[in-house]
C-alpha cells in the first residue's frame, strides 16, 4: 500500500463554501457559486466564526502575552500639590476632572506623587494598575506578575464586579498586586489590578485566548484546528439553507453540525486522568 506521505491538508475559504453549499444542493459538484451567493456565504461565514469565538476555547488561540507597567500620571493642583492619577480619563477642557477645582476631581486623582505637572485639556492620564490588553484579546485564562528578581507571582482573575467590591484598593504599603479585575469593553480587555503596584519594573503576563482570524480572501484558511473543518461545513451549510428557505435541509445540517462539534470537543482538549478508564484493584 502507497500513502501520501503528507498530513498538511487544509482548506481554503472558497472551497469550504462550496463544500458547504454542495452538502444541501445548493450548487452541483464541481459548480461555482455565483458572485452574489459566495459572498453571502463569506458574511455568514464570518459570522459564525465571531460566534464560535464566544462559545468556544481552542487550544491554538491561547497565548502568552505580557505587559510592562507604566509609572501613574502625576500632576500638580491648583493648591500647588502634588496628585496622582488613580483611575484612567482624558481630560476635558472644562477642567471637571482637574484637581482640585474640577468637580469630579476626586474620582480621578489622589494627593500623592513626588513630582507633579502642568494639567492640560484633552490629554490621557493613566495609573500604573489599569491598562488595556492586546485588541485582539477576548479572556484570560491565567495571569502572574513578573518582579525585578524575575520571581513569578501568581494573580487571581476576578470580575470587574468583584474588582468593585474591594473596599480601599490604593494602600499605602508597597506591596505586590495579588488580585486583578477585568472589565470587557467593545474593543479591547482592562485590567485592574490589585493593590496597586508599587513597582513600575513589575511585568503583567498573561495567558490570554485571542480572537480567531477573519475570512478576508478566497485563499484564506481557516483559523481552527483542522479536526473542526466538518463541523464548519456543517454549520455553514445549515445557514445557507435557511437563506434559501430550506428549513428541512436546515435542521438536518444544524443536527449533524452540533453532533460533529461535541465529538471533535471531546477530543480535542488536554490530556488528564480523566480520559482513562482507572482499573478496579
Amino acid at each position: 500500500m502507497s500513502t501520501s506521505g503528507s498530513t498538511d491538508f487544509t482548506i481554503t475559504r472558497n472551497d469550504l463554501i462550496r463544500e458547504s453549499l454542495e452538502r444541501i444542493g445548493a450548487i452541483a459538484d464541481g459548480q461555482n457559486p455565483s458572485a452574489g451567493l459566495l459572498a453571502s456565504a463569506a458574511r455568514s461565514l464570518n459570522i459564525i466564526m465571531k460566534k464560535w469565538q464566544k462559545e468556544r476555547r481552542f487550544e491554538n488561540t491561547k497565548t502568552w502575552r505580557s505587559e510592562s507597567l507604566s509609572a501613574s500620571s502625576e500632576v500638580t493642583g491648583t493648591d500647588g500639590e502634588v496628585y496622582t492619577c488613580i483611575r484612567a480619563h482624558t481630560s476635558v477642557a472644562a477642567g471637571t476632572y482637574k484637581p482640585i477645582t474640577g468637580s469630579l476631581w476626586r474620582l480621578y486623582w489622589k494627593l500623592e506623587g513626588s513630582t507633579g505637572g502642568v494639567w492640560a485639556s484633552a490629554t490621557a492620564y493613566a495609573p500604573v494598575g489599569e491598562f488595556a490588553l492586546d485588541t485582539d484579546i477576548i479572556d484570560l485564562e491565567r495571569a502572574f506578575i513578573r518582579d525585578e528578581s524575575d520571581n513569578d507571582h501568581e494573580i487571581e482573575i476576578l470580575s470587574f464586579e468583584q474588582y468593585l467590591e474591594i473596599s480601599s484598593k490604593y494602600t499605602g504599603t508597597s506591596t505586590i498586586p495579588t488580585h486583578c479585575g477585568v472589565k470587557r469593553e467593545n474593543s479591547s480587555i482592562r485590567v485592574f489590578l490589585y493593590p496597586r503596584p508599587s513597582d513600575t519594573d513589575y511585568v503583567f503576563n498573561y495567558l490570554g485566548i485571542r480572537k480567531f482570524e477573519d475570512f478576508d480572501g478566497a485563499t484564506n484558511n481557516p483559523d481552527i484546528p483542522v479536526e473542526y473543518f466538518d463541523g464548519l461545513c456543517e454549520e455553514l451549510a445549515d445557514v445557507m439553507a435557511q437563506k434559501m428557505g430550506d428549513f428541512n435541509a436546515a435542521g438536518f445540517m444544524r443536527s449533524r453540525a452540533e453532533i460533529s462539534k461535541r465529538d471533535t470537543e471531546d477530543f480535542d482538549h488536554p490530556v488528564s486522568d480523566a480520559d482513562y478508564i482507572k482499573p478496579c484493584y
